[in-house]
């Protein structure tokens, strides 16, 4: 079993038995989502069969997921919405399409570096439109489970946004149909009650059961409760989407954008994990394309079915794998049962696993540990609820730029002692700093001196030598977080330098490493000075 991340000899009969309580979440949240898109629910079954193969076999560590995702399902609505009309074959040839080019997306992010602009999209200001999508995406599920139409036709409520969804929800209150709430209330019932005792069982399918059941016995389709409807009955259908290529090139740039919102979801949904690299790249790609031609749609990482696998305590691949064969049986044989599936326990089912990611602990924590940042988030949810989730991201991508850029411009400065610590800051306010020894201070940058930082060296420098108390004689830079100089950097530091050594200051260096003793040469930075090995060496030569 050694095929599969994550997988072991002695664990594997149990790995393959959660599949079953991962298919019974993943099924019903799955067809939720693509609904959510403006998709026919059984879209989102293709998306767990063919790609849940391959990507169980691709995945590189048992942690990874990919699978119909809030964020990505909205993002697919935001920018397929204006091409076609939604439910329509046109929007799932071009919803397909789409997953085959966000599949190229991903591979061709790693290959060419551009994996780095998810560095635009921090934790704060990401965890603000993940917050606003799901929160959209509930809103819909509660008026499901109270039988509560939003909107005239598929294409306004794929159109609409949460506003427009919430107001729409509190004007028609009075509209809730009884038995509609009677049917989702007793399925939140169950959900909660049975995973507070046994979170391991697929209490999902002991919902649907009762539902089935309960359908028929109360006549419910009688009494207004609706169902799921004609779901496709069969194998998903395989083949590439029949477009030209006029349509392709209109599906590509929002390809792109999931693609780098999937990559920013991964490390933010696993931040003990690093960017993703390349083979998690290609396994998120070949995952999308799988869907794309398997009739289903572009897909992410799914925190949903990650906080699933974590209630299972499993860390493998072979659940993922276990879980499509089992909805191919589902959407193979169990068809018609899909259709009489009640629509309000669908949303139950959906609610109760998309609630945790509201991420309302993640919130309270970072209130606590910066204000600021949480001002961030909450400007980002603003603007993705008020206007969407792309001008969310694109607010995010703003804000994450402009931090970038205040942190570039203004990078850590210190005076240091002999052991290379920090005794005192140089950053703009500061008081006037002791130096690191009598008549000598140690400065260090913490970034390369380049066109956005070499002004705050060249304070930095001016602050550490205008002390008189003794005056300093002697100014060392030391070299071991400056990676680099460029031209612009190299200018502004040779004026300040210059200026400093007019004072009758000299100027030496110390842990400089053989990259930075280059680029010191190579400018005319070094000239008659001398480069310490260690601070310790510097004072104890210079003293």
């Amino acid at each position: 079993m050694a095929l599969l991340a994550g997988t072991t000899r002695r664990g594997w009969r149990g790995e393959a038995l959660m599949g079953i309580p991962l298919a019974a979440t993943s099924a019903p949240v799955a067809m939720a989502f693509a609904q959510f898109a403006g998709l026919p629910p059984v879209a989102g079954l293709y998306a767990l069969i063919v790609p849940g193969v391959v990507f169980a076999v691709f995945a590189t560590t048992g942690r990874l997921t990919a699978a119909p995702d809030a964020v990505v399902v909205a993002l697919i609505a935001a920018t397929l919405t204006p091409l076609a009309h939604p439910a329509t074959g046109t929007y799932l040839e071009l919803a397909a399409a789409q997953a085959l080019a966000a599949g190229g997306a991903y591979v061709l992010t790693t290959i060419f570096g551009l994996s780095r602009l998810t560095l635009l999209l921090p934790r704060p200001v990401l965890l603000g439109v993940t917050t606003a999508v799901v929160l959209d995406f509930l809103v819909r599920e509660i008026a499901a489970m109270f039988g509560i139409r939003l909107a005239t036709s598929v294409t306004a409520a794929s159109a609409d946004g949460f506003l427009q969804h919430a107001g729409a929800l509190i004007a028609r209150l009075g509209a809730a149909d009884v038995w509609a709430i009677a049917v989702a209330a007793g399925s939140l019932l169950i959900l909660l009650i049975g995973r507070r005792i046994a979170r391991r069982l697929p209490w999902e399918l002991a919902v649907a059961l009762a539902a089935y059941a309960s359908y028929r016995v109360f006549d419910l389709g009688a009494r207004g409760v609706t169902t799921l409807g004609t779901v496709a009955r069969g194998r998903p259908p395989l083949g590439v989407p029949d477009l030209d290529a006029g349509q392709w090139l209109a599906v590509t740039p929002g390809a792109l954008i999931i693609a780098l919102a999937a990559l920013a979801l991964h490390q933010d949904g696993d931040p003990d994990y690093a960017r993703a690299g390349a083979r998690d790249s290609f396994a998120y790609g070949i995952a999308s394309a799988a869907s794309g031609i398997s009739g289903g749609f572009a897909l992410g990482p799914s925190p949903a079915r990650r906080a699933r696998l974590d209630e299972l305590r499993s860390n493998a691949q072979l659940p993922t794998l276990v879980a499509a064969v089992l909805v191919l049986l589902l959407v193979v044989f169990g068809g018609d049962l899909l259709g009489e599936l009640p629509s309000p326990v669908l949303a139950a089912i959906a609610a109760v696993a998309t609630w945790p990611l509201l991420r309302l602990r993640d919130a309270r924590a970072l209130w606590r540990a910066s204000k600021g940042e949480f001002l961030l988030a909450l400007i980002t949810f603003a603007v993705t609820l008020a206007v969407g989730p792309l001008w969310g991201l694109a607010a995010a991508a703003a804000i994450g730029l402009l931090k970038l850029l205040r942190g570039a411009s203004v990078p850590p400065i210190d005076v240091l002692d002999g052991d290379g610590r920090a005794i005192a800051t140089l950053r703009p306010g500061a008081p006037p700093p002791r130096p690191s020894a009598p008549g000598i201070v140690i400065v260090r940058l913490a970034a390369p001196v380049d066109a956005a930082s070499a002004a705050t060296l060249a304070r930095g420098i001016r602050l550490a030598t205008a002390g008189d108390s003794p005056s300093i004689r002697h100014l060392v830079l030391d070299g071991e977080a400056i990676s680099g100089i460029d031209a612009t950097g190299a200018d502004v530091l040779r004026r300040v330098l210059a200026d400093v050594a007019a004072r009758g200051i000299t100027i030496d260096y110390c842990r400089a490493r053989a990259v930075l003793r280059v680029d010191l040469e190579h400018h005319g930075l070094l000239g008659g000075s001398r480069i310490f090995r260690t601070c310790r060496e510097a004072l104890d030569e210079l003293a």
